[in-house]
C-alpha cells in the first residue's frame, strides 16, 4: 500500500502545477487517569484503543499538497505509546524521558493519502478514516475506527428529480494483524473489505443501498470486484457477505432524521437449524437544532477533519441536540472461521510486545450490543462544548463468542449482559487565529469506573 501511494503521487502530480504547504501543529496536553496499571502480557481493548485517538499528538506535521482538482496529504502525529499512557508512565503527551527511555508511539501515521476531485468523479487511495453511513455510529462503514487503508472512487450523475452516485471501497488489512489474530499460514492470511454503494439524492431525503463483501484466505477475484452484484448467490469459498440499507431526511432546516440497516444473515423457516443464524444490525436517530450558528473549525488537522464520507443532513452549527439507538445482534459479523468474522485487526507496536487490537469495520463496539447515546453540543465559532450520554448493553457472547448450532435465540443479547454508562464533557476555545484550548472529561460507571481527562493548548508553529 505505502508503494502503491508513493506511485499514485508521482503520477498524478506531473502534470499539473500544485500549491505545497508545509506545516506543524503543536499540542501540549496533561490528564489523569483512575484505572488501574496494565501488565506486558495486557491487550488494549477497543474501547481504550478510541480512547488513546481522542487524545491529541503533541505535535502534528503535514505535507500538503494540492491544486483545483489533485490532493496529496501526509502526516506524521506524535504521540505518547498507548502501553506508557495504560501503565501510567506518562500525564502529558510530550515526549518526556521516563527511565532514561522516550515512550513515542511507533505507529503513525494515522492519515496519508492521495485523491482526486471532481464534480462527477472522485478518487482516494491511501490511510484515512471513512464513513458511509448516515449516524455517529454506523454499522456498515464507520469512522469510529482509527484508519482504513483503502482504495475508494464514486461516480456522480443525474436523475430525473435527483441526483445518483455509485460509490465503491475496497479496504486491504495488515496481514501481521490476521496472521497473529487467525493463527494461520502468512500467505493465507489475505483479508479484504469490499463495498459497493448506491444512492439516490432527493431535495430533502437520501436514500441508499449498500452491498458488503469480506473475502478471506485468498486473493478477490474480478466477479467480487464487478458493481451491482450481490455475492451471496455466487456461493464463493472464503467470503462474508452482508446488504445495507440507510435513510436520511431533513424534515425542516432544524429537524432531521436517519436510519441505518444492516443485514448479515437471515434464518427462514424453511431452512435447517444448522443454518447461519439471523445476523442483522441497526441504527435510528433524531437531530434537532435549538438555535443557529456558524460551525466551530478547530485550527488542527486531525484525522476527523480528512474523513471520506459523501453528503448527509448532518446538523452543524448552533445548539444541537442529538439521540441515536444503536442494535447489533448476538451473530452479527461472525463466521466459523476467525479470519472470516468482520473485524479489521491493527497489529499495534508496543514496546517489545506487539499487540491485536480487534476493531471493526462498522459498529465501533462489534455486534452483541445496545447502544443509547444522547448529546447536546453548542457549536458556535470560536467556542464548541458538547455533553455526551451514553448507555451501553454488551451481551456475553460477542464477536469471539461460539459460531455454531446450536444457536440461541439471536434476537436477543447473548447471556450474561453487562451494563456500562459514560458521561463526557469536551471544550474548545479559539482565542486567536491560531491559538486554541480544549479540555475534556470522561467518566464510566458501571459494571466498571473510570474518571480520564485533561486539558491542553495548541497553536500552528507554521
Amino acid at each position: 500500500m505505502k508503494r502503491t501511494l508513493f506511485w499514485f503521487c508521482i503520477i498524478i502530480l506531473l502534470p499539473v502545477s500544485v500549491s505545497a504547504q508545509l506545516h506543524m501543529d503543536l499540542s501540549p496536553y496533561l490528564w489523569l487517569d483512575s484505572a488501574s496499571t496494565k501488565s506486558d502480557s495486557y491487550t488494549p481493548t477497543v474501547q481504550e484503543l478510541y480512547d488513546w485517538y481522542d487524545r491529541p499528538s503533541f505535535t502534528n506535521l503535514y505535507l500538503d499538497l494540492q491544486d483545483t482538482h489533485y490532493r496529496i496529504f501526509m502526516q506524521i502525529d506524535l504521540r505518547p505509546d498507548l502501553k506508557a499512557d495504560l501503565d501510567h508512565f506518562t500525564f502529558t503527551n510530550l515526549p518526556l524521558p521516563i527511565g532514561g527511555s522516550l515512550f513515542i508511539d511507533p505507529n503513525f501515521p494515522q492519515v496519508g493519502y492521495g485523491e482526486y476531485r471532481s464534480a462527477s468523479f472522485n478518487l482516494s487511495l491511501g490511510r484515512r478514516k471513512i464513513d458511509w453511513g448516515p449516524g455517529y455510529y454506523d454499522v456498515g462503514i464507520s469512522d469510529r475506527g482509527p484508519y482504513f487503508d483503502h482504495l475508494a472512487f464514486d461516480f456522480t450523475g443525474n436523475a430525473s428529480a435527483s441526483r445518483w452516485k455509485y460509490n465503491f471501497l475496497a479496504v486491504t488489512t495488515d496481514t501481521r494483524g490476521t496472521y497473529n489474530s487467525a493463527v494461520t499460514d502468512p500467505n493465507q492470511s489475505y483479508k479484504t473489505f469490499i463495498a459497493h454503494k448506491l444512492s439516490y439524492y432527493f431535495p430533502s431525503v437520501i436514500v441508499t443501498a449498500t452491498d458488503y463483501n469480506l473475502i478471506y484466505r485468498r486473493v478477490p477475484d474480478l466477479q467480487e470486484i464487478a458493481p451491482f452484484i450481490h455475492y451471496h448467490g455466487l456461493y464463493q469459498r472464503d467470503q462474508n457477505v452482508a446488504l445495507g440499507f440507510s435513510a436520511d431526511a431533513l424534515l425542516n432546516n432544524d429537524l432531521r432524521m436517519y436510519g441505518e440497516f444492516f443485514l448479515d444473515d437471515f434464518q427462514t423457516a424453511i431452512e435447517s437449524g444448522e443454518s447461519n443464524p439471523g445476523a442483522m444490525g441497526a441504527v435510528f436517530g433524531i437531530q434537532y437544532r435549538l438555535s443557529g450558528g456558524k460551525p466551530f473549525s478547530s485550527l488542527f488537522e486531525d484525522a476527523d477533519k480528512h474523513t471520506l464520507k459523501n453528503k448527509d443532513f448532518t446538523l452543524r452549527g448552533g445548539l444541537v441536540m442529538r439521540w441515536e439507538n444503536v442494535w447489533t445482534s448476538e451473530y452479527l459479523y461472525g463466521r466459523e472461521d476467525s479470519l472470516g468474522t468482520m473485524t479489521n485487526p491493527i497489529y499495534y507496536m508496543w514496546e517489545y510486545h506487539p499487540k491485536i487490537v480487534e476493531s471493526f469495520f462498522g459498529a465501533a463496539f462489534g455486534p452483541d450490543m445496545l447502544v443509547e447515546r444522547l448529546s447536546l453540543t453548542h457549536d458556535t465559532e470560536p467556542v464548541k462544548l458538547e455533553t455526551v450520554l451514553e448507555y451501553h448493553l454488551t451481551g456475553g457472547h460477542g464477536i469471539t463468542g461460539v459460531y455454531a448450532p446450536p444457536y440461541d435465540n439471536w434476537l436477543t443479547l447473548g447471556s450474561p449482559v453487562s451494563h456500562q454508562s459514560r458521561f463526557s464533557l469536551n471544550a474548545s476555545w479559539k482565542y486567536r487565529e491560531n491559538r486554541e484550548l480544549f479540555a475534556d472529561v470522561k467518566v464510566d460507571f458501571g459494571e466498571n469506573f473510570r474518571i480520564q481527562g485533561g486539558a491542553g493548548w495548541g497553536m500552528k508553529l507554521f
